[in-house]
């Protein structure tokens, strides 16, 4: 799979797997997140989880025009798709933690 569609792929499933696990009842751990959710509700969210989906659209736009040497594109989003991957893997681990207790 391409590794900018993975990318974006895994930030729907963040965006999913958040959604329901705000509408299981649990809270959210991160803080930025949070103060999206405060102030603008589910549109905050919406918008808090579309900003890395535009970031990796800026990184791809500029990796593949400019070439910049300080920028090394798959390298920067292999690592932020084994973060998200954990991110999405924590929030379906903590779903199914919760329906046990």
């Amino acid at each position: 799979m391409n590794i900018w569609i993975l990318a974006v792929y895994l930030q729907i499933l963040d965006l999913l797997t958040t959604t329901l696990f705000l509408t299981r009842g649990m809270l959210e751990a991160n803080p930025v997140i949070r103060f999206f959710l405060k102030h603008l509700g589910p549109a905050g969210l919406f918008l808090a989880k579309s900003l890395p989906i535009i970031i990796i659209v800026l990184i791809y736009l500029i990796g593949k025009k400019y070439k910049p040497r300080w920028l090394n594109p798959i390298r920067i989003l292999t690592k932020v798709n084994y973060f998200y991957a954990a991110v999405v893997l924590w929030n379906i681990f903590l779903m199914n933690i919760k329906d046990f207790l």
